[in-house]
């Protein structure tokens, strides 16, 4: 387990996210931090990440499916060669259409069942998922039961279904109802691709074999989130990449939508907001936020971008997430910068009264959580819609400034009040490999770090008398936003 850190430091050294340096006198290798993180951003975006992956789990219909399933475990019969499953009750008991219904809301639920994908329709890629959530389901839960009750004399490992290319096509299209041709697209989506530099079993659990055979465990299959997996497997196939790029601008249409009705129902009328408009500069450019909310109680603009980002299953994806997340923060600081120096163009659109100067903010807004190390300040921020999405509803923000400054600063969130780069060294032969991770300072060495810090704001502002309050909120904001401490200075 000790080797695991190393594996990740080099990982993230050849993406490019951290530095290395070699001692060979001294034989150490030493792993240098990445400077440039938002600390507060990335613990509140893995704490969210957390509670929306809970959400998710708890929406399954496994309670449901769990009654639809005595038919089938009552058909199973084993014998000295192991247990045979018969796989007609579970057609019949209606487990894959409670499945296929819950898919609908999880599995590209912009999009409409006909739409195209690669070789299938969302329709049938949700129905296949469902029907590979429900068996594994079934052969876990009863592998589960013969762990459980020995005195029923079997034992099951855990099961891998092992078939033949053209069985498994003919198995799945019989038990999910979906032609073989769309089937047989899925599974070539999801299968293990081992030319690929950067696959994945999280992304193509389906591996092939030399003589035909395709393999899959059920098991692992509940440890994943399906759509994700697919959406993640499409987009490693240029041709898949390809389809994704045609209907991501779909899907972010209707979320866009969805994500306007469900802010515009939370916040009084106000704050007026527009979707999808282009906004025309005085010296030519175009400029079209995908939300534009004006106060009409102030002179202050909020500028929201949504990202359709999927949450990243390793290196290679946090590094693509990463670069990707720095034109997002480019394109919104061309929003703001538009705004900020041509207010009036606001009324293009909307009912803009104020002559002068604008306040506006810029908000990054993520689909799902997006736990990526990353850096931006002020006015532009980045928050999660199901975190956002949960806030308002329940806050019901009165205007523009509560709702930024709850996303800023996440007080929803317990994140520490200052972090530091440890050092932890790993002995590997003659060598040394030292790597750094962020951890939480004590109590005593924050007030220690905040009091000195504070008091050299106050030197470098002339040592004003009766205003020192203000350099310790500074020191205090300071410390929470930069990370790039050492625990022994």
């Amino acid at each position: 387990m000790a080797y695991d850190p190393i594996w990740n430091q080099h990982s993230a050294y050849s993406r490019g996210f951290v530095h290395a340096e070699a001692d060979e006198q001294n034989k150490t290798i030493t792993f240098l931090p990445r400077q440039h993180v938002n600390p507060h951003f990335f613990c509140t975006q893995v704490k969210a990440k957390k509670v929306d992956d809970e959400r998710l789990a708890s929406a399954r219909p496994d309670d449901r499916l769990a009654e639809l399933s005595k038919t089938w475990y009552n058909s199973v019969t084993s014998s000295a060669q192991g247990m045979r499953f018969d796989d007609v009750p579970i057609r019949a008991s209606g487990a894959i259409d409670v499945a296929s219904t819950w898919m609908e809301t999880t599995c590209l639920p912009e999009l409409a069942g006909a739409t195209s994908l690669m070789g299938c329709t969302v329709g049938e890629l949700r129905r296949v998922l469902a029907t590979l959530y429900v068996y594994s389901l079934f052969v876990t839960k009863l592998e589960g039961v013969s762990d459980d009750q020995p005195a029923l004399g079997v034992t099951l490992q855990s099961r891998v279904v092992a078939r033949r290319r053209d069985q498994m096509i003919e198995w799945l299209s019989g038990l999910s109802g979906v032609p073989a041709a769309s089937v047989d697209a899925i599974l070539s989506v999801l299968t293990f691709d081992t030319t690929h530099p950067h696959v994945t079993l999280a992304q193509q659990p389906v591996v092939h074999s030399d003589d035909g055979q395709l393999f899959f465990l059920p098991r692992m299959l509940l440890f994943l989130d399906l759509p994700r997996m697919y959406v993640g497997a499409l987009n490693k196939i240029p041709e898949g990449r390809a389809v994704y790029d045609r209907t991501i601008n779909e899907i972010e249409t209707a979320g866009v939508e969805s994500v306007v009705s469900e802010i515009r129902a939370a916040v009084p009328s106000a704050l007026q907001i527009v979707a999808n408009v282009t906004f025309g500069l005085p010296d030519g450019r175009h400029i079209t936020p995908d939300i534009v909310v004006v106060s009409q109680q102030d002179p202050t603009v909020l500028v929201i971008d949504l990202k359709y980002s999927t949450p990243p299953f390793g290196p290679a994806d946090i590094h693509r997430r990463v670069e990707e997340f720095e034109k997002w923060k480019a394109r919104m600081g061309e929003y703001v910068i538009g705004f900020q120096s041509n207010p009036d163009v606001l009324r293009q659109h909307c009912q803009w009264e104020y002559r002068g100067d604008a306040t506006v903010f810029g908000l990054i807004l993520t689909r799902w959580p997006l736990p990526i190390p990353v850096d931006f300040s002020e006015p532009v921020g980045a928050v999660d819609w199901p975190s956002l999405r949960d806030h308002i509803l329940k806050t019901h923000p009165s205007s523009i400034c509560e709702l930024v400054t709850w996303a800023v600063n996440r007080p929803d969130v317990s994140v520490p009040a200052a972090l530091a780069w440890t050092a932890t060294d790993v002995q590997v032969g003659e060598w040394k490999y030292r790597y750094s991770v962020l951890t939480a300072l004590a109590k005593e060495r924050v007030f220690d770090l905040t009091q000195k810090l504070a008091y050299r704001l106050w030197e470098k502002r002339g040592r004003p008398l009766w205003d020192d309050q203000r350099d310790w909120f500074d020191a205090e904001k300071h410390l929470v936003a930069n990370p790039h401490l050492s625990a022994g200075r």
